[in-house]
């Protein structure tokens, strides 16, 4: 199901919890779209030395690693790493971001953003998250240390608790307690919507030994 087909539920502060990450980037890419003109959607590049290697190109490449594409002023996005601990910048913090630095080439240099839990604003540059050294030489990989967070893979949503609209996706609940997680994050019913292949073997009971 797309965000379009599910009406009213969906505006600007829904959170989307998906199990997988690929949903995350689907839905954090269609809402982005759906809530900003294109005039005001930046395309934001990693830095690499790796560019033309072609036996790096899968490390390059790999999913996994948090890639941003695109922001906008006023976008909702999520730290990836700990920035300042003293001011709350840590990985999972969510924040607006509130301008955009470029360089005389029209390239994103700097971010500065807003947390959501103190208002305090800080300017981001890139980090080097990933390294590899190989036979000839060394690589590196670089980008903005967020993510857009209007939706979430489930387990980033632990220890949240949402009063505004969530829409959750399942395709599988793969691990005990996980479908358990994101639906208790919910405050009201009426506020939450699922989508996906829920089934009752999602509800199996978590069973521990004493002590």
């Amino acid at each position: 199901m797309e965000i379009q087909e599910i009406g009213f539920h969906q505006n600007r502060h829904t959170t989307i919890f998906c199990t997988h990450k690929v949903d995350v980037e689907k839905y954090n890419t269609i809402v982005l779209q759906k809530h900003f003109p294109t005039s005001e959607i930046y395309q934001v590049k990693m830095d690499t030395n790796a560019t033309n290697i072609e036996h790096i190109q899968p490390w390059l490449n790999n999913k996994s690693f948090n890639h941003i594409h695109t922001i906008a002023i006023g976008a909702l996005v999520m730290l990836t790493n700990n920035i300042n601990i003293q001011k709350e910048a840590v990985n999972g913090t969510t924040a607006t971001i509130t301008s955009i630095i470029f360089d005389t080439k029209n390239n994103v240099i700097a971010i500065e953003v807003q947390l959501t839990t103190n208002s305090i604003k800080m300017v981001l540059k890139k980090y080097t998250f990933q390294h590899k050294y190989t036979y000839d030489g060394y690589y590196y990989k670089a980008l903005f240390p967020i993510t857009l967070a209007y939706a979430i893979i489930g387990h980033k949503s632990q220890g949240r608790i949402i009063s505004s609209k969530v829409i959750i996706d399942i395709k599988e609940a793969f691990a005990l307690g996980f479908t358990y997680v994101m639906l208790s994050r919910v405050t009201n019913r009426n506020n939450l919507k699922i989508i996906g292949n829920l089934t009752p073997n999602d509800f199996v009971p978590c069973t521990f030994e004493n002590d």
